[in-house]
């Protein structure tokens, strides 16, 4: 079975998205665009949850025969890129419950390791959500999808914004036997390979660098080895997105 991917298009939605391409859309343009385009994509995901028949009462006392989720919903969320993707998903459902995961990259190899895991050790019981802006070499996404699969998380669907065809493909080639769902506004032409100006890895056309174009932090790549400060300025964290993204 490969992991069905699902392209969501829209008239509105590409007006969100070229919000979002536009290299001069101010910090709060760029987050609002964001948060409309999420929250669309997880309204798309959750179209065919599974739900179980509920009655309620009415102001009028009337009984009304409607629905609720059969299982409770998670997200992981990955931080900090994700966090505006996190805040649609709490417009639209505020009873999820939402898990940040922090990655860092391993010495030597630049893998994806998770650098704080506040997953529950048992992930079986909930449909789970992965909020994922960019999936760009499918590394982030992997490791934390990767994750869930091994705390017995069973229907996981995966919500990223903006995809690279090398990412969906990492996607295929590590999870094309289990319950994997994905949900996209865009499948982009590919990867940056490293020469000019731009560090390899980058999505093209893309939507620039989420975390830093989200928060308005200035210049999304400040060295010549492709490490990310931005959002992290200051704090002596970087990550390599040719490797983890």
């Amino acid at each position: 079975m490969i992991p069905a991917t699902q392209l969501v298009k829209s008239d509105l939605l590409e007006v969100w998205m070229t919000i979002l391409r536009n290299r001069v859309s101010s910090p709060s343009s760029y987050r609002g665009a964001l948060r409309n385009v999420s929250f669309h994509l997880f309204c798309v995901a959750l179209k065919e949850f599974p739900v179980a028949p509920y009655s309620v009462n009415t102001s009028l006392d009337e009984v009304y025969e409607g629905r609720v989720f059969a299982k409770p919903l998670a997200c992981a969320t990955i931080f900090p890129s994700g966090l505006v993707m996190d805040e649609a998903l709490r417009l639209l459902l505020p009873e999820t419950r939402s898990y940040q995961i922090v990655m860092y990259p391993e010495v030597g190899t630049s893998r994806p390791l998770l650098g704080l895991n506040v997953l529950p050790k048992d992930c079986s019981k909930y449909v789970w959500l992965v909020a994922d802006p960019a999936c760009a070499t499918g590394g982030l996404a992997v490791a934390t999808i990767k994750a869930l699969f091994s705390r017995g998380a069973g229907d996981i669907r995966y919500v990223c914004v903006v995809a690279a065809p090398e990412g969906l493909q990492a996607l295929r080639n590590e999870f094309g036997s289990r319950d994997l769902k994905v949900f996209t506004a865009a499948i982009d032409r590919g990867l940056t390979d490293g020469s000019g100006n731009v560090p390899s890895g980058y999505i093209v056309p893309g939507f620039g660098d989420v975390g830093d174009r989200q928060f308005g932090t200035g210049d999304a790549y400040d060295g010549d080895d492709g490490t990310l400060k931005g959002f992290y300025r200051g704090t002596g964290v970087g990550l390599n997105i040719s490797e983890m993204g």
